[in-house]
């Protein structure tokens, strides 16, 4: 699985025709120092040429990665968790373990 997700370039500052190069771009590197590159732009002087929704994005997932209270930033921004029953990926760790138990499972019922 290679890792890839969209991103949207921002300029912090006046160009010509910046509609034009605004569109959403596809991502192929890894995720973490492009994260890392735009959280960075919380600080800079220019964030007013930022829109308000993609700052308000950014600090909680500033708040998220880096302050080390999960449930006190989930509580600040009115986020919830998703349930076990939501439809989501479960981490590679997760599906180990899973896997793990499945043969734990049928090693036992074998053996019975």
């Amino acid at each position: 699985m290679s890792p890839k997700g969209q991103y949207k370039r921002v300029y912090l500052e006046d160009i010509l025709f910046k509609e034009h190069i605004q569109a959403p771009k596809q991502w192929h590197g890894a995720p973490f120092p492009i994260i890392r590159r735009a959280i960075s732009a919380l600080g800079s002087p220019r964030i007013g040429h930022v829109p308000l929704e993609m700052i308000t994005k950014l600090t909680i997932l500033r708040d998220l990665y880096y302050l080390d209270d999960e449930e006190e930033t989930e509580r600040r921004h009115g986020l919830e968790r998703p349930s076990r029953d939501d439809d989501y990926q479960d981490s590679e760790e997760e599906e180990e373990e899973d896997k793990n138990e499945e043969y734990e499972t049928e090693d036992n019922e074998g053996r019975q």
